[in-house]
């Protein structure tokens, strides 16, 4: 039943996040220009989204050989679509649609599936990392790039700032942003805060603990974890999934 519960919500997944990309509002809202995807052809507007939210793993002209591949039902990967007509078509495109996509596909999933919770609380995790973007140079101005005392100038590269609010329990991503390497993890967490609510429990690790973030928190009637118990080899996650007995610190 369990199994037949999931492949039922998947489909009607499916079914929302198709009507979405394929809505006149949302592709008005999100091409650069009226006069984008006007006219007919191959990489629409629907297709270059759905093409975009696939777990990409290889080339892009690999992936979108494959891709065309599987949507034409074709026995063999064909070249439909080169790599340059991809890169010219998605930079028509505004990114904020992910956000929109993201944002009510995470709103979908609550309203239709009955979400695993941790003593009536949703479990989110924020952490932050810095990963490598693409050394371009318009991403070294943007993001700014790595600093190291045993690299020449000519060696670094464009680093950015990234940072996931992570539903722990349902395995569902609630927010995620990148940022420009200067930009604090802290800085990060107080934006996730601002779509939180007070059925949620957010997780920190040591590094957060600070006035302003738990100010911010206690304001916006939310519940964070801000110690856990140590050497006991429980990260805090499982610790908060084993220990039922575990106090909640809230900052006065």
């Amino acid at each position: 039943m369990a199994q037949i519960s999931r492949r039922k919500l998947c489909a009607k997944t499916i079914e929302f996040v198709n009507k979405k990309i394929n809505s006149q509002s949302v592709i008005k809202r999100n091409k650069k220009k009226a006069s984008d995807f006007t006219r007919r052809g191959i990489l629409t507007f629907p297709v270059l989204l759905l093409f975009q939210i696939n777990s990409l793993r290889t080339s892009n002209q690999n992936e979108l050989d494959i891709f065309f591949k599987k949507i034409n039902n074709s026995d063999v990967p064909k070249r439909v679509v080169t790599d340059a007509a991809f890169s010219i078509a998605r930079k028509k495109v505004r990114y904020q649609v992910f956000h929109e996509l993201n944002r009510e596909t995470v709103a979908h999933f609550y309203e239709h599936y009955e979400a695993e919770k941790w003593h009536g609380f949703y479990l989110l995790a924020i952490d932050g990392s810095t990963v490598n973007a693409p050394n371009t140079p318009e991403c070294r101005r943007h993001f700014g790039v790595s600093k190291n005392q045993h690299l020449e100038a000519e060696d670094e590269r464009a680093m950015a700032k990234v940072s996931h609010c992570f539903d722990v329990l349902n395995s569902v991503t609630r927010d995620s942003m990148i940022r420009s390497s200067h930009t604090g993890e802290r800085e990060m967490a107080e934006k996730h805060c601002e779509s939180l609510g007070d059925t949620d429990l957010i997780l920190l690790d040591r590094g957060y603990p600070d006035t302003r973030l738990f100010k911010l928190i206690k304001n916006g009637a939310l519940t964070f974890v801000r110690e856990f118990p140590s050497g006991n080899g429980l990260s805090p996650v499982n610790f908060m999934l084993r220990d039922k007995r575990s106090r909640l610190r809230h900052f006065r």
